[in-house]
């Protein structure tokens, strides 16, 4: 008998307590509902039928950036932008244009070594002549292979 009460009891529980919820979860869910019908007209923003999409790149390294340059970017941040704007650019040896020009670009070039790898292989910057400048333009590949190597060395 005492077995039989402790089941009927929590099966009362269980049963108060899922009736208990669904209720508060139908006034939440009304409540929702009924919240843009409440704002007022002038509370809302205008109708647009154009809904203005706007596409473009919010994260674009250049040679400038220590990284990129080592990968074998060969850009300027003028050249991004050029190219954004729908202009014919060089890249790798040929003349690419965009079909449609973007919206936005930003350029988020490092601050750190900002330009340093691209000034490197300069003959005529501040690096000629060094050691730096040498590993760096001793073969075609050797910029990109030497400036990896200055960005994760084995510890």
């Amino acid at each position: 008998m005492k077995r039989l009460s402790c089941a009927a009891l929590c099966l009362i529980f269980f049963v108060a307590l899922e009736t208990g919820c669904n209720k508060k979860t139908e006034k939440a869910s009304e409540s929702a509902n009924a919240a843009p019908a409440m704002q007022s007209a002038e509370a809302r923003p205008p109708a647009n039928p154009l809904r203005n999409a706007y596409f473009g790149d919010l994260h674009l390294h250049t040679s400038y950036s220590m990284d990129a340059f080592a990968f074998g970017t060969p850009t300027t941040p003028d050249d991004s932008f050029k190219f954004a704007m729908g202009e014919p650019v060089e890249y790798l040896g040929k003349q690419w244009k965009r079909l449609v020009p973007l919206d936005f670009l930003a350029v988020t070039d490092h601050a750190e070594y900002l330009g340093t790898a691209r000034e490197s292989v300069n003959p005529n910057g501040p690096f000629a002549k060094t050691e730096w400048h040498r590993a760096m333009t001793r073969t075609p590949r050797s910029a990109r292979r030497h400036s990896r190597s200055c960005l994760a060395q084995p510890t």
